[in-house]
């Protein structure tokens, strides 16, 4: 089940500025392990799929995305350095576009890996781990504790964990990037595209995974990033 809502605001391209923003809240439950996820899990109870029924692996509760495009005041056509010259064949004509996004994390569930318990069934990673009564909302979050360990513990054996699924949100992302494209006229129908292209311009450290499992030596940290700043330039030749 899926619910959701948009709103949007769009400017267009005048006097050299436009962009747009959209935040979306959403929500999205479902009772099938895998769907939206990075493997195969099955349902910890298979005689009890209702007991799976909970966010989705995809769910964001919130997500902001705005985008800024900017042709710079340079070069012919322009404000500044409109009558040619070397500095306007070097600085004119580019464009610059910001694209922001900010979003919440997606859901993540306590799952007890290589337990006995799902070994005798042929499965693993399905049996979640157990609620001890303690939050597990941490005030100030870090990298080797993202929330509250003793929030969980691991099931007694031939039990199943009562922790529900996609129980605890993981973390969320803001990202900046940034494009500068300059198109260059050579006369007829050729043409040559310049185009810059930065992501996490800012350089942000962004944590991505957790690791959920009650019995692994990294339990409680967080175990990946997302991609540090990277940049790249296309030169395209049209005829």
């Amino acid at each position: 089940m899926l619910n959701l809502g948009t709103i949007q605001l769009s400017k267009r391209l005048s006097h050299g500025v436009g962009g747009n923003a959209s935040y979306t809240l959403m929500q999205s439950k479902d009772n099938t392990p895998s769907l939206g996820g990075g493997g195969v899990i099955v349902a910890q109870n298979p005689l009890d799929p209702n007991a799976e029924y909970a966010l989705s692996n995809f769910d964001r509760r919130h997500q902001f995305t705005g985008n800024l495009v900017v042709e710079l005041p340079l070069g012919p056509g322009r404000r500044w350095l409109d009558h040619g010259g070397m500095l306007a064949s070097v600085l004119g004509g580019w464009t610059a576009t910001l694209s922001w996004s900010l979003q919440s994390g997606t859901p993540f569930t306590m799952r007890v890996c290589g337990a006995a318990f799902d070994v005798a069934q042929g499965t693993n990673c399905s049996l979640r781990a157990d609620l001890t009564g303690l939050s597990p909302r941490l005030s100030d979050p870090n990298l080797l504790e993202f929330f509250n360990k003793g929030a969980f513990s691991t099931p007694p054996l031939g039990t199943y964990g009562d922790s529900p699924r996609n129980f605890l949100i993981g973390p969320g992302s803001d990202q900046l990037n940034g494009t500068l494209v300059r198109d260059i006229r050579l006369g007829g129908v050729r043409n040559v595209t310049l185009q810059i292209n930065a992501t996490n311009l800012l350089n942000n450290v962004q944590w991505l995974g957790i690791d959920t499992n009650p019995t692994s030596s990294s339990y409680g940290q967080v175990i990946s990033v997302r991609a540090m700043r990277a940049a790249t330039a296309t030169l395209r030749f049209r005829f």
